[in-house]
């Protein structure tokens, strides 16, 4: 069979512009140091580089995340230490007037306004603020969650942050958990709510441990026999200095 002079450069043409072409590609993929420049160059590895984008995306936010909550529960320590400190102080001056041998009239009369200036102190790290928000509000966090008479204007709205894949912390400290203290009598604190949370909620009838058959519901959860209100305890403290008040 004949072969024209016509096919053979027909040939040789398209092989030429099928390397210029190659060229070319090879050229742009080291400019921009990358093998694939569109889908269609290899869809089997365009779908795993995407899949690897995606899951880089998702890393960078749960360490965005992460990143968040770690700076708010920082600030929310720092203003619990700060907190600590105020009521170690008014520990201090509470011991050191309650004796008539060692204090006075006059001296509780000059000490309470150092403990008025506390109450002042602990009102200003109640209303703590992370930017905007403030720390101690709940999901209230454009609410300033204390009044000047220690009242709670927030809820107990606790914001979980997912910081792996359904992995979440909590990134925030409500009010009431930070300056409200709940008491509890004797027979009762195995039944106060955070210790109902931790066993199990289900447990054989008490009066026959052995017994066979469905497990029964725990005991309910009762009410703290006592709840105690920072703000208020450290202006009693102030109070009863002023009226020379040894015993309260």
């Amino acid at each position: 069979m004949r072969v024209s002079d016509k096919t053979t450069s027909g040939t040789v043409r398209q092989a030429v512009g099928r390397s210029r072409s190659r060229m070319e590609q090879l050229q742009i993929q080291n400019s921009v140091q990358k093998k694939l420049l569109a889908p269609s160059d290899d869809p089997a590895a365009n779908s795993k580089i995407m899949d690897v984008r995606t899951q880089k995306t998702v890393n960078e936010q749960f360490e965005s995340n992460a990143f968040s909550a770690k700076t708010k529960l920082s600030a929310t320590d720092s203003a619990l230490e700060e907190m600590y400190e105020i009521f170690v102080r008014a520990k201090e001056i509470a011991i050191n007037q309650s004796s008539d041998g060692s204090a006075s009239e006059d001296s509780r009369i000059g000490v309470a306004q150092e403990v008025g200036a506390l109450y002042k102190q602990l009102i200003s790290v109640a209303n703590r603020r992370l930017g905007n928000n403030y720390l101690f509000s709940g999901f209230k966090t454009l609410t300033s969650p204390y009044s000047a008479d220690g009242g709670y204007h927030g809820d107990k709205g606790q914001t979980p942050v997912e910081i792996q894949k359904d992995v979440f912390a909590v990134s925030n400290v409500a009010g009431p958990e930070a300056f409200m203290v709940e008491r509890y009598l004797k027979q009762d604190r195995s039944r106060a709510p955070a210790n109902v949370e931790k066993t199990d909620p289900f447990v054989k009838p008490s009066d026959n441990p052995d017994a066979k058959g469905p497990l029964v519901e725990n005991q309910k959860e009762v009410q703290a026999a006592e709840v105690i209100n920072s703000f208020h305890e450290l202006d009693a403290l102030r109070v009863g200095l002023l009226t020379n008040d040894s015993k309260n």
